[in-house]
C-alpha cells in the first residue's frame, strides 16, 4: 500500500482554521530497513514539497531568500511496521549547513510534527506566540515537535517541554534508548537524504490508527534560517497547534 493522497484542502484563514476529522493520506505497511539504501521505498508513491505555495513566512523570513526548487524542496515518504513508523526525506539543497546555528531550526532541519492522538488543539498548554522559549519548559505535552540535522552523525530532538532545542544539546541517546530510533543521513550531489524511524513510548503504529501529521525542512545557507517549506503549506503559527495537521490513517 503506498502513501495515497486522498483529500488536499488545506485551510489558511486565521478565522477558521480548524480542518474537519476527514482522512487525506494513507500510511501503508512495508517493510524497511534504514541503512541508507533507498531501493526498498521503491513502492511508495513520493509526496512533494515544492514551489513557493509551501514557504512558511513567519520570524521575518521573507519569500525573496527562496531561490526555487534547488535551493530548497523535498520530496518525502512514510511508512509503518511492527509499531514503528518510518520516513524518507529526499532533499535538494545547493548549501548544506555547518549546523552550527544556535537553535535546531536554524540550521539545515527536517522537522516532523505528530498528533499521534488525532486529538488537535494546543500542543503545548498555557503556551501561545507571546511565550518565550523557556516559558515550555515543564508544561504538558501534546503531540510531538521532533527535528533531524542531517549531519554526518544526525541529531535528533525529541522534546521541547523538557528543554529548549539547542543544537549543542541533543537527545539523540533518548531518541536511539527509549524510541528505538534509527537515523542515517546520506549526502547527494545535490542535498541530502535521510531516513528515520523510531517507535513513540505512547504510541503503537498499526493498521486503523488516525494521526495528525505535518512535515517540513528548514534552510540555512551559512547566516541561520533563511526558508521554510511546510507540507501543509499552512501560514500560522504550526508549531503551537495541531488542528492545521493533515489527516492519516495506516493501512
Amino acid at each position: 500500500m503506498t502513501l495515497g493522497l486522498i483529500l488536499v484542502s488545506c485551510s489558511q484563514n486565521p478565522e477558521n482554521t480548524k480542518q474537519e476529522n476527514k482522512v487525506e493520506y494513507e500510511i501503508g505497511n512495508h517493510q524497511i530497513v534504514v541503512d541508507g539504501n533507498t531501493d526498498d521505498w521503491k513502492s511508495i508513491s513520493p509526496t512533494p514539497v515544492k514551489t513557493k505555495d509551501h514557504l512558511w513566512f513567519g520570524d521575518g523570513l521573507p519569500e525573496g531568500e527562496w531561490k526555487g526548487n534547488t535551493d530548497l524542496s523535498f520530496d518525502w515518504k512514510v511508512a509503518h511496521d511492527n509499531g514503528k513508523l518510518f520516513f524518507l526525506f529526499e532533499v535538494k539543497d545547493d548549501t548544506l549547513s555547518n549546523f552550527d546555528q544556535q537553535y535546531s531550526w536554524m540550521n539545515d532541519c527536517i522537522e516532523i510534527y505528530l498528533d499521534h492522538q488525532n486529538i488537535g488543539g494546543n500542543r503545548i498548554t498555557e503556551i501561545g506566540h507571546a511565550s518565550t522559549l523557556k516559558d515550555r519548559i515543564g508544561k504538558r505535552l501534546r503531540g510531538h515537535e521532533m527535528h533531524f540535522l542531517p549531519s554526518t552523525e544526525p541529531k535528533v530532538f525529541l522534546d521541547d517541554t523538557e528543554q529548549i532545542y539547542y543544537t549543542d544539546s541533543e537527545q539523540t541517546a533518548t531518541f536511539r534508548k527509549q524510541w528505538h530510533g534509527e537515523v542515517v543521513t546520506t549526502k547527494t550531489t545535490d542535498g541530502y537524504i535521510m531516513e528515520i524511524a523510531f517507535a513513540m513510548p505512547n504510541f503503537y503504529a498499526q493498521v486503523g490508527e488516525k494521526i495528525g501529521i505535518d512535515v517540513g525542512i528548514c534552510d540555512d545557507d551559512g547566516r541561520g534560517r533563511k526558508s521554510l517549506l511546510l507540507w501543509s503549506a499552512y501560514k500560522g503559527e504550526f508549531w503551537l497547534t495541531m488542528d492545521n495537521f493533515k489527516k492519516a490513517v495506516l493501512k
